[in-house]
């Protein structure tokens, strides 16, 4: 683990590898690591990808309550928003589409890779969650959603 963290510093152009000389391969040499990732991830904006934090993300971002997302209404605009947060539960998390189903609402899981389909399928729908995917500042755990 210690070449990763020396790698990332050096590929970053934060350092260079004549500077990273002995007292500093003896403190990355300590370092835990929670402490690289923590290094690592710092300032890039990356938050911890969980499923209620991106769910409560998106809620807020769009001034709708969680119980409102997760309801039944087929209105466009609601719809919209659900398959939107179904995509970034799909991109940000390793979670499975029973659990994204489960913490949205869904009880199928069909139903989530209906979403996913959808987001390909239509232009606008498609530029719609590429936007809230881009405005969210999660790391991103899978690159493409359904094909």
């Amino acid at each position: 683990m210690n070449n990763k963290i020396v790698n990332y510093l050096v590929d970053s152009g934060k350092i260079t590898c004549d500077e990273l000389d002995s007292p500093l391969r003896k403190l990355v040499s300590e370092l835990t690591d929670d402490d690289i990732n923590n290094i690592m991830n710092k300032g890039n904006g990356v938050y911890d990808n969980t499923r209620e934090s991106i769910i409560n993300d998106i809620c807020n971002k769009f001034s709708i309550s969680r119980d409102y997302l997760s309801s039944k209404t087929k209105k466009r605009d609601i719809v919209s928003i659900r398959h939107a947060c179904h995509v970034c539960l799909y991109v940000f998390t390793n979670s499975t589409l029973f659990d994204i189903g489960n913490a949205t609402g869904v009880t199928n899981h069909t139903t989530i890779i209906h979403s996913l389909k959808q987001c390909n399928n239509k232009t606008y729908l498609t530029a719609f969650v590429n936007g809230v995917i881009s405005s969210l500042p999660y790391k991103k755990i899978r690159e493409n959603y359904y094909k």
